[in-house]
């Protein structure tokens, strides 16, 4: 649903998203999530956070990139200042579901680093920020989480070494890859997500 903000005019409409999710989400997730949701955007072609006229013809976004974080707070649709600069629009249909929560953490797409609009505007594949604790936590479960009997207990130590190390799907899909190394998978797919990890 796409309704208004105060402020929002017809020379220059503001609006905010309400996207309904499939359950409830952590602060982690809902960063995660908004991150995602503004990549593809930008992979879109949506590339400028706000319109500049040097640079005719690059399209703007134009979302608020300080309320990607569940902190945030929203509020309720109201009547704009200015009549003119109403939006109300509802995307409800038979085939529109509520946003698959667990899906997107799975199946992460790659974040570019906040400043890469700035040292780019093609469409890159920049690599998600990343910490030297990672590479180190990565190395010490290759020794240790793949013998016999080590497996889940290792892997409860990696989480808690990639957590302050990368973001939170990339956490993700890095528990569930490595999970696939370990001596019985089966079972470390099942405890390798981070609420079963944390």
């Amino acid at each position: 649903m796409v309704f208004n903000s105060f402020g929002s005019t017809k020379a220059r409409p503001r609006f905010r998203i309400y996207i309904p999710t499939s359950r409830t989400v952590t602060s982690e997730e809902y960063g995660c999530l908004t991150k995602q949701i503004l990549q593809a955007v930008k992979d879109r072609g949506y590339r400028l956070p706000k319109a500049d006229p040097e640079r005719i013809g690059l399209k703007a976004h134009g979302i608020d990139q300080g309320k990607l974080h569940a902190a945030s707070l929203f509020y309720l649709p109201c009547q704009p200042k200015d009549a003119k600069g109403r939006i109300w629009k509802d995307h409800k249909g038979p085939n529109r579901r509520p946003l698959d929560v667990d899906d997107w953490l799975e199946n992460a797409i790659t974040v570019e680093m906040a400043n890469s609009v700035q040292q780019s505007l093609q469409p890159v594949t920049t690599d998600i920020y990343w910490d030297q604790r990672a590479d180190q936590a990565l190395e010490r479960f290759k020794t240790h989480g793949t013998q016999a009997g080590h497996g889940d207990a290792q892997l409860f130590i990696l989480y808690n070494r990639l957590r302050p190390a990368v973001p939170y799907c990339t956490m993700t899909w890095m528990l569930k890859q490595v999970a696939q190394a370990c001596h019985s998978p089966r079972d470390r797919m099942a405890s390798s997500s981070p609420a079963a990890s944390g």
